[in-house]
């Protein structure tokens, strides 16, 4: 779905001129908050480097939803639970057991303790990162994220969402009605077609 398709739908559905900034905006936010959502999802491999805790995702990503390391999930914990397990894991040593995010970056995240070993070179003989051609102590990542092109289903959804925020602000076409009316059927279709 290119943004030009559902600023088309929401001047064919609105009768609004669509590509205002304003209704630009809506159309990052809504793509911010499907990031949150987790419903559109990819991985990222990232190199373990040797007695290096810290890591970073891509900056496009939303949201970190999961980590492993070495092919095991890692737990996520809080700051407050590695305090109580060593005032000095920071510097601790080993195989990674689990994660904590940054507070301050959300594309950062460290690992406890820090890999005792650099990872094995990303060669993929058989033509896949995961199965037979995984390389050992390596840090694959699973993010929701913002995308350029999202599938055509989602176009009715999406537009209507925008919609309803569009008509129901201040303004010489405000319609709270219809904007009721758009973001309850927005919702249901993004329910239905989420799976919730």
């Amino acid at each position: 779905m290119p943004q030009a398709d559902v600023l088309n739908f929401i001047a064919l559905l609105g009768g609004i001129e669509a590509e205002t900034p304003q209704i630009l905006n809506y159309y990052k936010d809504i793509a911010t908050d499907l990031g949150h959502q987790g419903l559109f999802t990819e991985w990222q491999l990232v190199p373990a480097v040797k007695n290096q805790g810290v890591y970073a995702t891509d900056p496009a990503i939303v949201e970190l939803l999961g980590v492993f390391y070495d092919d095991e999930f890692l737990s996520q914990v809080t700051l407050k639970e590695l305090e109580a397990r060593s005032p000095q894991w920071r510097d601790t040593i080993g195989h990674p057991i689990c994660y904590t995010e940054d507070q301050q970056d959300r594309n950062a995240f460290q690992l406890y303790p820090a890999p005792d070993a650099d990872s094995d070179p990303q060669i993929f003989i058989h033509g896949a990162p995961f199965g037979l051609d995984y390389p050992r102590g390596t840090i694959a990542v699973i993010v929701s994220d913002v995308r350029v092109d999202y599938p055509t289903w989602i176009d009715l959804p999406f537009s209507l969402a925008i919609m309803a925020l569009e008509f129901m602000r201040d303004s010489d076409h405000r319609n709270e009605n219809f904007a009721t009316v758009c973001m309850k059927l927005g919702s249901l279709l993004m329910a239905m077609v989420s799976g919730e």
